[in-house]
């Protein structure tokens, strides 16, 4: 699905002037700056989708990209650590956290696995709650927000286009969670509301549309991750709290004791007798970690190792945000 809007004919005049330049930490924040944005910003993404967020090396030629950007998007709550030192090496005032031209995408969304006191005791990465907030679409609704707001603040005067091209983005969401034809009979604004509130499918089981269940109107990513509800993966890091509760699955176990740190011997052990004693039949990862550990686990259990992108280029399906989700759901429901 391409749908990165046009610019309307209000709007193409406007689109003479000087572009926003925005720098974003990942491609998937990209994608959205890009969607609501349109021909009115200029959007480059630090990261492939095959680098680790966690692990970037602050270099002189990443500080020169932000050097003259009118606005930085990273994701914070600690994935970009990164992301201070970068700031400080490219002297750019208009981008120092504070300023209208930082943002941190991350705000306003719910945070899952918030410890109750921050620490990267025993090298955890993840100090103040998981950072992986992209992989559940409806938090994407609320970076869009995010980002539509950092643009009016940088550039009202064109308003009015940010907020078609971002009615356009919810609507483009609302249809690839749900599908087409729930949004046209519901709305997704009230979908969104009921899904955030643990409601949505018991409504759609009781309540009928010409003599038959709601439910079977369910399409999208949501229906087609339906055979996931309640199926037990083994992932290998801990990105993957935000997808999970979204669509069901159960994590039952992560390769890694805690994230960023590798699995010892006992734990290994564990990670075997577990995927035996359970027929777990998947154990989940990103390209970009080691999967020695993970392939040998797989050959001494039987169980199937998968690859899947935890961002936009992490696999060559995964071209933008909505083919990245399909690419996770459908490699995770065909084993």
């Amino acid at each position: 699905m391409s749908l990165f809007p046009l610019l309307s004919a209000l709007g193409a005049a406007e689109a003479q002037a000087e572009k926003l330049k925005v720098v974003t930490t990942l491609p998937d924040l990209e994608w959205v700056v890009g969607f609501i944005g349109g021909d009115l910003v200029e959007v480059e993404s630090l990261l492939s989708g095959a680098q680790d967020p966690h692990k970037i090396e602050p270099k002189p030629s990443l500080m020169a990209k932000l050097s003259d950007a009118d606005l930085y998007v990273e994701i914070g709550l600690g994935l970009e650590l990164w992301s201070g030192n970068l700031i400080e090496g490219a002297r750019n005032a208009n981008i120092q956290v504070g300023e209208k031209g930082h943002l941190y995408a991350s705000d306003g969304i719910t945070l899952l696995e918030k410890p109750a006191v921050a620490t990267r005791e025993s090298g955890d990465m993840h100090p103040y709650g998981n950072p992986h907030i992209w992989l559940d679409p409806l938090n994407m609704l609320t970076v869009g927000d995010n980002v539509y707001g950092a643009l009016v603040a940088l550039d009202s005067a064109n308003t009015e286009t940010y907020d078609a091209n971002k009615k356009v983005y919810e609507a483009a969401l609302y249809e690839a969670m749900f599908g087409p034809e729930l949004v046209k009979l519901l709305g997704g604004d009230v979908l969104v509301r009921m899904e955030r509130k643990g409601e949505l499918l018991s409504f759609l089981e009781k309540k009928e549309y010409k003599g038959a269940p709601l439910l079977e109107k369910l399409g999208g990513w949501m229906g087609k991750a339906q055979p996931l509800v309640g199926k037990e993966v083994v992932f290998y890091h801990q990105s993957w709290i935000y997808f999970i509760d979204r669509f069901g699955l159960v994590a039952s176990a992560y390769v890694e004791e805690k994230p960023g740190v590798a699995p010892s011997a006992a734990q290994k052990e564990r990670l075997v007798d577990l995927i035996h004693s359970k027929s777990i039949p998947v154990i989940a990862m990103t390209s970009y970690y080691d999967d020695s550990i993970p392939a040998k686990l797989a050959k001494e259990t039987g169980a199937t190792l998968v690859f899947i992108p935890n961002s936009i280029g992490g696999t060559k399906e995964a071209t933008d945000y909505f083919k990245t989700i399909d690419a996770i759901i459908d490699a995770l429901v065909a084993h």
